[in-house]
């Protein structure tokens, strides 16, 4: 009897952690391309505890806008762009509940493009990729719930409410619930776990390539891609990050990249208004792009993103920014080791900026 029950006990340790191992292994790895979200989010869990001045939050635009690398060499501040593909504001809350647990910033900086798009239609592929590179499960449990609750459309009514919340929970604890039908041996995982190459810098992407946008007399004057009006489920969720925001005495800016294809006057004036009326600084640099320097026929990559050299403009004056609203910031001493790892991410990333092959479309 006791061999049997060993043996039992044996076969159920055996399970539960080849299902651990599983989980681990059978999370997509997101290394290449324009979202390496897998190093991304990694990267962001090794940086030294409370050393962080600015948590930069937000969409693609974000990490394709924002550059830590050229913030310490304009300012010497620390900063970490933990932004995903179409970041509702579900994600930001969560993101930043997230990062509270290891960092204490004393800005977090938000991009507004999700402000005025959908919240509540958001796309479970970039949830998904944005839930599953947190490798911290009760973080990951926090937020999967609220994802779970955004989508469930069924009745509540017992029991298919609580076993279908249960598979939610055990995918989420679990991921080799949720990807073993969908596993396969892309040449990421090859990548990943072979060459370690992390081509991000605290989280930012730097593009290498230069599109012709001529300005046209539409932008800003016309109506572009998306709705005018602050979706309701963003307010929501961003009265949420506000009050988690005032209760660790973080400020918020909100700040807009150049974007032709997704902004507008109209959208500019609600977004103002809106953070008039929640009394927080904003800047946006569609309003008036060539003043400090900005050319859509050299420093954009995509109708809607920035490139290496627009990301350094922008990065540029959100430091000058951010320095003149917040000159406390500048007396953050920083201890010999945040300084070397900085220098060391400014010269990496400066060797990169001198060999890149850009390419012209």
């Amino acid at each position: 009897m006791k061999k049997t029950i060993s043996k039992l006990l044996l076969a159920l340790v055996s399970t539960i952690l080849g299902i651990v191992l599983l989980s681990e292994f059978s999370v997509p790895k997101w290394i290449s391309g324009s979202n390496p979200q897998t190093y991304q989010t990694e990267g962001f869990s090794a940086i030294e505890p409370n050393t962080l001045d600015i948590l930069v939050l937000g969409s693609c635009q974000s990490y394709n806008g924002f550059n830590p690398a050229v913030l310490w060499e304009r300012s010497g501040l620390t900063s970490y762009v933990l932004a995903s593909p179409d970041q509702r504001f579900h994600t930001t809350y969560h993101y930043l509940k997230y990062a509270l647990k290891t960092q204490s910033p004393k800005v977090v900086l938000i991009d507004t493009l999700m402000l005025t798009e959908s919240n509540s239609t958001s796309s479970k592929e970039y949830d998904s990729k944005a839930l599953y590179a947190i490798k911290d499960v009760r973080s990951r449990i926090e937020f999967s719930n609220d994802i779970f609750e955004s989508y469930y459309t069924k009745s509540k009514a017992l029991p298919q409410y609580y076993f279908d919340k249960f598979i939610n929970l055990s995918k989420t604890v679990f991921p080799v619930f949720a990807f073993c039908s969908t596993f396969d041996f892309s040449s990421d995982y090859f990548k990943y776990y072979s060459e370690k190459i992390n081509t991000t810098y605290n989280g930012s992407i730097p593009m290498y390539i230069r599109i012709d946008m001529s300005e046209e007399s539409g932008y800003m004057t016309e109506n572009c891609k998306g709705t005018v009006k602050i979706d309701p489920d963003a307010d929501k969720y961003f009265k949420k990050l506000i009050d988690l925001c005032r209760d660790n005495d973080i400020k918020i800016i909100l700040y807009k990249t150049v974007s032709p294809y997704y902004w507008s006057n109209e959208k500019y004036r609600a977004v103002a208004d809106y953070a008039a009326n929640l009394g927080l600084d904003y800047i946006d640099l569609n309003v008036d792009p060539s003043s400090f320097g900005f050319d859509l026929s050299k420093h954009m990559y995509e109708r809607w993103k920035v490139n290496a050299d627009g990301m350094r403009l922008t990065t540029e004056l959100l430091s000058d920014f951010i320095t003149k609203t917040c000159p406390e910031l500048s007396d953050s001493e920083k201890s010999e080791t945040v300084k070397t790892y900085y220098d060391s991410l400014l010269d990496r990333y400066n060797h990169e900026y001198e060999n890149a092959k850009w390419e012209i479309m």
